[in-house]
Formats: structure tokens, C-alpha cells, sequence
């Protein structure tokens, strides 16, 4: 199970359930994080997940800085002759001590770990109870939404194998917000499909497509398909239009499992 880990308004990011004390214990995640996994209907505490115990101190000995702290300078070798006025020996031993305590009190702050993590501003951690901020909300859903895409991209073909023959490569995904509330998210998808002769293995046609889909009532809606193709072997290109409202669509949009709108309209005539 994934589990999103938020600090304040940032995003850390999504880690298996197993994998949390670990990160705890290395200071990836902090006792102050909230966290949100599917079903969840708010953020939480990551220490109402853990437990406060990940975070306790495993022993580690505090840090001896006797042997980093400057030293005193030596006495100096002073003639009777040269030896300057009383006063003037006051200023430079009150100047030097001064100057070694500063160098402890710097050395100090630099060396000593705080016990305590340091505490964010008020007002930044997600409020426990209550609805997740809409920024991240948004966020969250729209990374899960469009990973679920992913996967089914990763499922299509790599190689050329019987009945279809044919294989896609350089696909990408882009995943955006619209204004509507029926369909909030809407997804391009970008790649190249080559079509292979089984007999000669040679590459049959090459084709540059962009689909279009968009998330309606949980699931993802085919929209448009469009394709330049250029067919090998006479070197001719065609151009390939598709959307919803057409019947038979293309065979990528059953792979990629893009739900079909529900039309009752009479079917239009063949595309061109």
C-alpha cells in the first residue's frame, strides 16, 4: 500500500507502508508530518501510523567538543626593557579572553545537535480532522489518477509479436486540471507505433500518434485519437482523425482500456 507523506503544504512524496519506520528512523520523515493513503477521508498524524517510539534516541553518545575548543595562547617572553605599560597588559589578557570565548561560544552552536527537532511556523501543518488542503488534495489525486495511466502504458507492447505485430516506444503522458467539475482532469497521451512484416521483419509503417482522454465518474473517457503514418515501403504518408462520436475506434484505445462514451445518435457516416 502507498502512502503519502505531506510537511505542511509540501509534498515529501508516496513510500510502501513497510518502508516508513526506516525513513522515520533517518529523519526522511519527521513525527510532525501528517499522512494519507486510499480510503482515507483526511490527513493524520504519520506518529498516530508509527508510533512517537520511532523517532525516541537509539543511544547515540553526545558530542565531545572538550578537544575541539581553542586553546589558551602561551605566555609571551617579555624583557624587562620592552615590558609595556600595566594597563596596557589588562586590555590585550581582557581582548584575548574575549576572543577565545567567542571562538568557544561559535564552536558550541557549530558542534552540539539540537535534542528537538526544530518546530515548523504555526499555521503551516495540515489541520487533523478536517478536510486535506486543496492544493495538496488536488495533487494527491491527480498523481494517483495519472499513474494508474502509466501502468496501462507500460503494458502496451514493446516488441513486435503475433497477431498485431506491432509495438510502441517514446510514449509520454501529461495529466492536467480543467474548470469543469464532470471531467477535472484531462490526460494527452504522445507516442510512436511501428508495424512490423512478420515474414521479412522489416518495419511495414511507422505512425506518430497523440490520444486525448478525460477523467469522468472515476475512469478514463477515450476523447480524440490523431496519427500521421508513413507507410515504408512507397514513402506515402496519411493522416488519421478520430474522436468519440465516431464508431470503431482505434486499436490503441482498447489497449490503453479508455472507457467509451455512451451515444445513442445514429452512427455518422465514414470518416474520410
Amino acid at each position: 500500500m502507498k502512502v503519502f507523506i505531506a510537511r505542511g503544504t509540501e509534498d515529501i512524496g508516496s513510500f510502501p507502508r513497510e518502508e516508513l519506520p526506516q525513513l522515520a528512523r533517518t529523519g526522511t520523515i519527521r513525527r510532525t508530518d501528517t499522512y494519507w493513503h486510499d480510503g482515507m477521508d483526511t490527513w493524520e498524524p504519520v506518529s498516530d501510523l508509527l508510533g512517537r517510539s520511532v523517532w525516541e534516541p537509539g543511544g547515540d553518545a553526545a558530542v565531545d567538543d572538550s578537544d575541539s575548543k581553542p586553546a589558551a595562547p602561551p605566555p609571551r617572553q617579555k624583557s624587562a626593557s620592552t615590558l609595556p605599560p600595566a594597563s596596557a597588559d589588562w586590555r590585550k589578557i581582557a581582548a584575548a579572553f574575549a576572543g577565545v570565548l567567542i571562538a568557544m561560544i561559535v564552536a558550541g552552536v557549530l558542534l552540539i545537535k539540537p535534542e528537538t527537532e526544530p518546530m515548523e511556523p504555526a499555521g503551516t501543518l495540515r489541520p487533523v480532522g478536517d478536510a486535506p488542503a486543496s492544493r495538496t488534495s488536488s495533487t494527491v489525486v491527480r498523481e494517483k489518477i495519472a499513474g494508474e495511466l502509466r501502468q496501462r502504458i507500460e503494458r502496451l507492447p514493446k516488441n513486435a509479436t503475433p497477431p498485431l505485430n506491432t509495438y510502441y516506444f517514446d510514449v509520454s503522458i501529461d495529466v492536467t486540471e480543467t474548470s469543469t467539475t464532470r471531467a477535472p482532469y484531462a490526460a494527452s497521451i504522445r507516442g510512436r507505433e511501428n508495424v512490423v512484416n512478420p515474414e521479412t521483419g522489416n518495419i511495414t509503417s511507422q505512425t506518430e500518434f497523440t490520444v486525448t482522454a478525460e477523467f469522468a465518474a472515476g475512469e478514463w473517457v477515450y476523447k480524440t485519437y490523431r496519427a500521421t503514418t508513413l507507410n515504408t515501403e512507397d514513402r506515402t504518408t496519411s493522416t488519421i482523425r478520430h474522436d468519440s462520436n465516431r464508431l470503431a475506434p482505434p486499436v490503441l484505445v482498447a489497449m490503453l482500456g479508455l472507457k467509451r462514451a455512451d451515444y445513442s445518435a445514429p452512427a455518422p457516416s465514414p470518416q474520410n
